[in-house]
Parts: structure tokens; C-alpha cells; sequence
């Protein structure tokens, strides 16, 4: 028999990497033997494709990878196996709201960035990126999410105005819109039946796996649906209230190499046959 857990969903940051973009040599170490040992390992991010593929790569994952809070999945050969996005008259309902607070946001649309003008939170949100990052500044950026649909939405403000939007656009759009946190300084927007529970449910299905071999690991609001999905849920030791209520146990944290600590405790010391 092999291990309990077949596939095994990652959250990237916060969980694999933190602001150095680097994997810890024990987490990346752990990673690999789980897939030496026949897991099939994915990313669950909110990030976008061309930006998740690069850490993909350094981990040897070839498996289709959950992006953009769980409204897109792909493989890598590019083949969409999900894709969920925003209306488009709703997603210009947010911009005109964001532009009327002067709140930086950004849609994205066919695996591309685009944002009404330049401004000094465009820097910032690349820099989270390990590959050149084009923008494209169109001006009136409602006008252009309401005639091209956005896969999700996202906004960088002051986490107290964070906080604020998050309030008051989640009962605005409640039902319409799924709004949350997947930063300090990150509000996000995505389709109502977008999730990285909905996502990984869809991987799952794909690959062929039953839920209750699925493990999923994560520390943001963002990551509670695929905690809450997965057959064992977990939350790293650093992890916000959302994503803790949302597990099964609570995990070390970052910087004491949670998730490998989670794939020894729950893959590797498992008996396995591999004959």
C-alpha cells in the first residue's frame, strides 16, 4: 500500500516561501521525498500562472497547479482544467468603488496584469514576483473589466482601509463575489464558486483521488476552503484565526519548517509497499 495521503495541496506564501521568494532547504528536501514516495504534489496560490510555474519548476512538480485563489486550474502543458471568473459588470462595480477611494486595483485577464495607471503598488506587487511581471496601464480600467471579464480582482491598501473594504464590499457583494485577505495589504475578489477548496475538489476529481487522500496545507483566510475540504486539513504554526479554525491540527510555524514537519508526520512515517 502506499501513503495515506495521495495528493498533497500546497499554499506558496506564507506556507513554502516568505518574502525572499526562497524554499527552505528542509521544506524542499521534505517535498521531494513525498513525491519520491508517489504523492502528487500541486500548488494552491493565489497568484497567477506565469508566476506560480517558476517555484513549480524548483520543486520538479508536474502536476496541473491551482492559481488565482482556486478560479483557474491548469496543467502544464496548458490545458485549462477550471476556469472561473468574474462578471464582468460586477468586477467594474469594484474598480469604480477602489477608484472612488483612490485604492490601487488590478484585474487579470488571460493570465496578463492590467490596471488603470502606474502607480508606486504596481512595484510592489511585482516585486513578490521571480519573473518579469508586464502591466498593461488601459486607463479606464472598469470600462475594460466590464467587456473582458477579469479571472480575479486585487487591491493593495493600508491594512486598517484593508479591513474596511473587506467589510463593506463582502456584505455589498455578498453572494455575488467571494472578497478576502491574502495579505497584509491584499484584498482580492473572485467569482463566488472560486475557491482553493472548489479547485483542489476539481484537481481531486480529475486526478482520480478521493477526498479523504487529499492533504492540504495553508495560513491565510484565502486557504481555508481547501483546508476545510481536504481529508486532513492543516494550518501553518503562524497562520491567521481563518485558516486555524478551518484545520485539523495546527502545524510549527514558518520559520521551524511546518510543512516539513507535516510531511514527516503524515506521509513519510506511514508504512508504505511499493511493490
Amino acid at each position: 500500500m502506499g501513503p495515506a495521503y495521495r495528493l498533497l495541496a500546497l499554499d506558496l506564501d506564507g506556507t513554502l516561501i516568505d518574502r525572499s521568494l526562497q524554499f527552505r532547504p528542509a521544506v524542499q528536501a521534505a517535498v521531494a521525498a513525498a513525491q519520491a514516495a508517489g504523492v502528487t504534489v500541486t500548488l494552491a496560490t493565489g497568484r497567477m500562472v506565469r508566476t506560480t510555474r517558476p517555484f513549480a519548476d524548483q520543486l520538479n512538480i508536474t502536476s496541473p497547479l491551482i492559481c488565482y485563489q482556486g478560479a483557474h486550474v491548469q496543467a502544464l502543458s496548458g490545458e485549462v482544467i477550471y476556469d472561473n471568473p468574474l462578471d464582468g459588470a460586477l468586477a467594474a462595480q469594484i474598480v469604480q468603488l477602489a477608484a472612488a477611494r483612490d485604492i490601487y486595483i488590478q484585474a487579470y485577464i488571460n493570465d496578463e496584469l492590467y490596471i488603470a495607471a502606474e502607480r508606486p503598488e504596481a512595484d510592489e506587487y511585482r516585486s513578490f514576483s521571480t519573473v518579469p511581471l508586464p502591466v498593461h496601464a488601459v486607463g479606464d480600467l472598469a470600462a475594460w473589466v466590464r467587456t473582458n471579464p477579469p479571472t480575479k480582482l486585487l487591491w493593495i491598501a493600508a491594512p486598517e482601509l484593508l479591513l474596511e473594504t473587506l467589510d463593506r464590499w463582502g456584505a455589498q457583494f455578498q453572494g455575488q463575489a467571494s472578497i478576502f485577505r491574502s495579505h497584509d495589504r491584499f484584498g482580492e475578489a473572485a467569482a463566488p464558486d472560486s475557491s482553493k477548496g472548489v479547485a483542489l475538489a476539481v484537481l481531486a476529481a480529475q486526478l482520480g483521488i478521493p477526498r479523504a487522500q487529499v492533504m492540504a496545507i495553508g495560513d491565510r483566510q484565502n486557504d481555508a476552503p481547501m483546508l476545510q475540504w481536504a481529508g486532513l486539513g492543516l494550518a501553518m504554526g503562524d497562520a491567521d484565526e481563518h485558516a486555524r479554525s478551518a484545520a485539523d491540527a495546527v502545524l510549527p510555524p514558518f520559520a521551524e519548517d511546518g510543512v516539513a514537519w507535516a510531511i514527516q508526520r503524515w506521509i513519510l512515517e506511514q508504512p508504505h509497499d511499493n511493490n
